[in-house]
């Protein structure tokens, strides 16, 4: 799966992803959970990827 993130639009928020893609972000995890299951109340918490995108640069990796 190919996911696609915009760091310098999320800088230093946590954000909320599902199938790769950013559906819901806060200022903390828990807001950008609540705001994803709110947008889709069917979402299983399982579906939910959250991450924190750091203010400074980083590096991010995926390991299979």
């Amino acid at each position: 799966m190919k996911i696609k993130i915009d760091f310098l639009k999320f800088k230093g928020k946590e954000i909320a992803l599902v199938k790769g893609k950013v559906v819901a972000w806060g200022k903390s995890s828990k807001e950008a959970f609540e705001k994803a299951k709110k947008q889709d109340p069917a979402l299983n918490s399982k579906d939910i990827t959250l991450l924190s995108i750091p203010s400074e640069r980083a590096f991010v990796y995926f390991i299979k």
